[in-house]
């Protein structure tokens, strides 16, 4: 038995370096300081030193002599992260965000304890779908990537509480995204998308949700099934209509809708919801440049929806007293009338927002 016992030590010293870690993940970080120009990081410290334990290599943590977490934050990696990543069996944290990565390996589907990998902020510009095998993922961030599709695989991460996809080059989003119904904080702004998909009422965990700068024209009801939703950022689209089903979210603290193609009609029911921010929307009407004779009468009118609206007519920037209506007429007119004109609206209950027309000539 004393042999026995001996001889198992010896075997198990054999797979450890002298440096404290398993052989395997000593390899595979070599196998990242080389594939990413790791001469030139901002800080190697420590770095493929055989007499120091790897634990003391700058922004590597060890447990059981297995590499748990790599946190190379903004430190000039540049190039691939390398195939032999995957033999890093027990990483739970994956942080190379604010960096130059241009690929992510197939073999990262091999690491199953991995819970969050940040690549914000890089050149990545394909998602390998053996990413669905990481099924103890939690946070996974790929903002400001080149990214043009998601694979559905992604569906397949179950435990996934985190997911931000902003910044990319992504027109449409894999309905399997919609089954992660662990999702707490979904962001899938500044991409080329035109459609929330319905199936976004399936998250019914979803807390905060991201998706501005992109070029959505509505928002589909069935976000009012997300029950659990107490942030909404959605400015700087193209929306032009709200459902009433914005009500039905009871711990909303933020409906950020400013930078939209939005009129009082949309926002006067929606007026009760907590940090309901609008202001600054589209012009409305369109601009028209025109031709009139003198002595003709010429008759402008604002087609724009709200029960509580007030009008206020302009000329060349100036108001024109008593022309509160929805409607400016102009009778037998003269040279004097020839300028720019333009209605001012705003609303008694949707207070801190003024409408514009757009400029008629």
């Amino acid at each position: 038995m004393k042999r026995l016992s001996i001889i198992c030590f010896i075997v198990f010293s054999s797979i450890i370096c002298k440096t404290q870690v398993f052989v395997q993940d000593s390899i595979a970080l070599v196998a990242l300081y080389d594939s990413t120009n790791g001469d030139n990081w901002y800080n190697n410290l420590n770095w493929l030193d055989e007499n120091l334990p790897v634990g003391n290599w700058y922004g590597i943590e060890i447990e059981n002599y297995s590499v748990v977490q790599i946190n190379l934050s903004s430190n000039n990696l540049v190039g691939n992260i390398p195939s032999e990543i995957g033999n890093l069996n027990s990483l739970s944290i994956l942080d190379v965000s604010y960096n130059s990565i241009l690929s992510i390996p197939v073999s990262i589907g091999n690491l199953f304890s991995l819970e969050e990998i940040d690549l914000s902020l890089n050149d990545v510009s394909f998602l390998p779908s053996s990413i669905g095998n990481c099924s103890n993922l939690k946070r996974l961030q790929l903002n400001v990537n080149n990214l043009q599709e998601i694979p559905a695989e992604i569906g397949d991460l179950t435990n996934l509480e985190r997911l931000i996809l902003g910044g990319n080059n992504i027109n449409v989003l894999p309905d399997e995204i919609f089954d992660l119904t662990s999702l707490r904080y979904l962001n899938f702004a500044a991409n080329g998308m035109d459609t929330i998909p319905s199936l976004i009422g399936n998250l019914v965990n979803l807390e905060n949700f991201q998706f501005f700068n992109n070029h959505f024209t509505f928002i589909p009801a069935e976000l009012g099934n997300c029950i659990s939703l107490e942030y909404i950022n959605g400015y700087g689209n193209d929306i032009d209509s709200l459902p009433l089903t914005l009500l039905n979210l009871p711990y909303i603290e933020t409906l950020f809708l400013a930078y939209n193609s939005l009129t009082f009609d949309d926002i006067e029911p929606l007026v009760s919801i907590p940090g309901f921010e609008y202001w600054l929307q589209d012009s409305i009407g369109v601009s028209i440049d025109t031709t009139v004779f003198i002595d003709t009468t010429f008759y402008m009118e604002i087609h724009t929806g709200g029960e509580f609206n007030n009008y206020q007519w302009k000329k060349d920037n100036v108001i024109i007293e008593g022309a509160t209506n929805n409607y400016l007429e102009l009778s037998n007119i003269t040279l004097a009338d020839s300028g720019k004109y333009n209605c001012e609206i705003t609303n008694d209950v949707a207070a801190g927002l003024t409408l514009h027309s757009r400029l008629i000539s």
